[in-house]
């Protein structure tokens, strides 16, 4: 498989988020003293603003060139970042969030929209027969290479 580290940083880097979410509902709830509820509330617009951001970054990357497109929304995410630590305040708290998963959306679509681009034809070898797994794919390809290899 084809750029394989840049795949496995991107699986770390959506682990690492999935993994602070309980973090930043324990935050919310403490720090913040807002309800529980309102936790679930503010993590839910989190995770509405990132799959706009997925949607947003797919048609963004099919109109512009990629490596922009990485660098806006790496800039819209550190941007984000750093006024949430200069306001961890409530009434700001969640918009800041959701600019967060907006920007980690868009990130996250040009990646993976990048990846699948550079992806185009790949030779797999099961056994003596050679598969070539490119687009269209075909679901036995699938089958075949995903439990022999």
């Amino acid at each position: 498989m084809k750029n394989k580290y840049i795949l496995i940083t991107n699986m770390l880097v959506n682990m690492g988020i999935g993994l602070i979410m309980p973090i930043t509902t324990l935050y919310i709830h403490n720090v913040l003293h807002m309800s529980l509820v309102v936790a679930g509330y503010t993590l839910l617009l989190f995770s509405g603003a990132m799959v706009l951001g997925n949607l947003i970054g797919g048609q963004l990357f099919d109109r512009w060139r990629s490596k922009p497109l990485m660098y806006i929304s790496a800039i819209i995410i550190v941007i984000a970042l750093f006024l949430l630590t200069l306001y961890p305040y409530w009434p700001i708290y969640p918009i800041l969030l959701m600019l967060y998963g907006a920007g980690l959306g868009i990130l996250n679509a040009s990646i993976n929209s990048y990846l699948a681009f550079l992806q185009k034809y790949e030779i797999v070898v099961i056994g003596r027969q050679i598969l070539v797994w490119g687009w269209p794919h075909s679901y036995l390809e699938f089958f075949l290479v995903s439990i022999f290899s």
